[in-house]
């Protein structure tokens, strides 16, 4: 039997490779496999050209389809299913491979499976092997971009050289803008965004990019700005931002975001549009690009909107897609399933489901507050000041500690509300914050008899008020002593300031001023009494 000749296939796979015409390169080198099943070069061209041309169900089941060489393209492999979206297998596949790429590829995948400390930190590593400078930029970008979603959003931040960089890229200023965002440093993220803002248009204009075009590339930024100013509470700002994206375009996740955002601040004023609006923007495409959380988060909002809107069945699936794609019960899910329950009129329910998620470790503050006014609402302030008690850390709110304390007034329980003060001012950093408190624990020691704890108080509260108030502290507080321990009475009256002398005071004077005003008194009394005849 003749061999076959292949030679012409192989140099139409060469030249469509070097052109970029891959779909017909791949054409060339099945056809070479058809001859010849083993060739390892065509099986290595068509994977290539598969891969290059964005074939990747096509690479992946040729892959497979010869275990023996596809043991060889073990990188292509992973890469192949990472491109399909199949992340878990993708990162089991990568495991042991020896590859250039093997340390980028690893941290795009961790990015993906939502492990976003492991992910930054791999980009980190990567940028360190990085020759060239461009390469070690995209790799510091992408690490501050995984670190918006980690413990410590600000930790590639700190990599020696990464402001010289951040001068040069605006994309990677961008990012750790974003860093510095979910860091909670607003100020220090907004001032990176108008840096961003300028490498950016500075870059693209180099590029010929016209006006629209630079808008379009400049959406993340905006959308970034505005998210920071909603944050703050500027939301006629922030909206025009988003108005302003939504109106230029931009990539489906800039514009889904923008949309999402726009729709939360709206709330149920405009539920119906709001929810076709939402919808529209919620593509399989723009989520595929957002971190894990915001995919979430999107997904929540989505099913809020259902409910807003009374489509009770849509937002009970919304629901159960979210619990099954995300795999968690989140606390947004609890007041989902809470506000559901009200709608239906089932406080009980309601109530229930917020109680069990008080009761595990460190609820959110919206869970706790929302089961709080649901005991109000029954006349439950004793209950009331123990879910409120949850959010008493070791520095304590003092608007919390205020609410607990009147709770417990309410009840009845006037020793449980002067425990809360006793606890809460030990923590309390504020001098003006810490009288107030002691002036309340004072006066409701006095209220119960407790004379020597009432005295007590207003001694710690001397140190606490100016001059102008310290005076009578210490008088009210010598007067309880002497109640109750006349030796410290006096020996603390000693230390009161002294009353006002006379010296340097006109006797005369005083009295012809005395003397001016009872003058004036009749007069005004003689005119009344006229007016009356």
């Amino acid at each position: 039997m003749a061999a076959p000749n292949v030679g012409p296939l192989f140099q139409t796979l060469q030249a469509s490779i070097n052109d970029g015409e891959y779909e017909k390169g791949a054409q060339a080198a099945a056809q070479i496999l058809e001859q010849v099943p083993d060739d390892e070069d065509a099986f290595k061209g068509f994977v290539a050209c598969a891969l290059h041309g964005g074939m990747y169900e096509e690479a992946l089941k040729r892959i497979k389809s010869n275990p023996t060489l596809g043991k060889k393209l073990g990188f292509e492999h992973s890469y192949a299913l990472y491109r399909l979206g199949k992340f878990s297998e993708a990162m089991k596949q990568i495991k042991g491979v020896q590859h250039s790429g093997t340390e980028v590829l690893s941290a795009q995948i961790r990015f993906r499976l939502g492990q976003y400390n492991e992910a930054s930190k791999q980009f980190v590593q990567c940028s360190k092997q990085c020759e060239d400078d461009l390469e070690r930029q995209e790799a510091l970008s992408n690490a501050a971009a995984a670190a918006t979603g980690s413990a410590d959003p600000t930790a590639p931040l700190q990599v020696k050289g990464i402001r010289d960089d951040m001068d040069e890229s605006w994309e990677l200023t961008y990012n750790a803008a974003c860093a510095l965002t979910a860091a909670d440093q607003l100020q220090s993220a907004m001032e990176l965004l108008d840096k961003a803002e300028d490498l950016a248009r500075e870059t693209l204009e180099s590029e010929e990019l016209d006006e629209a075009e630079i808008e379009e590339e400049l959406g993340p930024i905006y959308v970034q700005r505005a998210y920071i100013l909603q944050s703050q509470g500027k939301l006629m700002e922030a909206a025009k931002l988003y108005e302003k994206v939504l109106a230029t375009g931009g990539t489906d996740s800039t514009i889904s975001i923008a949309t999402n955002n726009l729709v939360v601040m709206k709330g149920d004023k405009e539920a119906m549009q709001s929810q076709r609006r939402h919808k529209g923007a919620c593509t399989i495409a723009a989520q595929d690009k957002m971190l894990i959380p915001q995919q979430r988060t999107m997904s929540v909002n989505r099913a809020l909107l259902a409910l807003m809107t009374g489509k009770i069945d849509q937002f009970k699936d919304g629901i159960k897609q979210i619990k099954s794609k995300f795999g968690d019960d989140g606390e947004d899910l609890v007041l989902a399933t809470a506000a559901l329950a009200l709608r239906e009129k089932k406080p009980a329910e309601a109530l229930s489901a917020l109680q069990t998620r008080v009761e595990s470790d460190s609820p959110s503050v919206p869970v706790v507050m929302t089961c709080a006014q649901l005991l109000q609402m029954k006349g439950q302030h004793d209950a009331v000041a123990t879910v409120l008690s949850k959010l008493v850390t070791s520095k304590p709110l003092p608007g919390i500690v205020s609410a607990i304390v009147g709770m417990r007034l309410k009840s009845g329980d006037v020793d449980g509300a002067l425990e809360t003060l006793n606890r809460a001012v030990q923590s309390i950093d504020e001098p003006g914050v810490a009288a107030l408190m002691l002036w309340d624990i004072a006066k409701l020691n006095r209220q119960q008899g407790k004379v020597a704890e009432a005295a007590a108080a207003l001694e710690q509260l001397v140190g606490c008020v100016d001059a102008s108030a310290r005076a009578a502290v210490m008088s009210a507080m010598v007067d309880l002593w002497a109640q109750v321990d006349a030796d410290k009475a006096l020996k603390l009256s000693s230390k009161l300031p002294a009353l006002p002398t006379a010296e340097g005071i006109d006797i005369d004077e005083l009295e012809q001023a005395a003397r001016k005003r009872r003058t004036r008194t009749s007069t005004q009394d003689n005119k009344a009494e006229e007016d009356d005849d």
